[in-house]
């Protein structure tokens, strides 16, 4: 696979959110777990 033209900016973004832990989905599957979790209504 070739690299795309906004690759870079893509990974910029996934290190922010690491670095702040923020959570990111990069598939269905993901999104939907994160959505359903009992952790995502509860403030911290």
């Amino acid at each position: 696979l070739e690299s795309q033209p906004h690759d870079v900016d893509v990974k910029a973004v996934l290190r922010l959110a690491v670095l702040y832990n923020i959570p990111t989905a990069c598939n269905r599957a993901t999104a939907d777990m994160i959505i359903s979790s009992p952790l995502f209504n509860s403030s911290h």
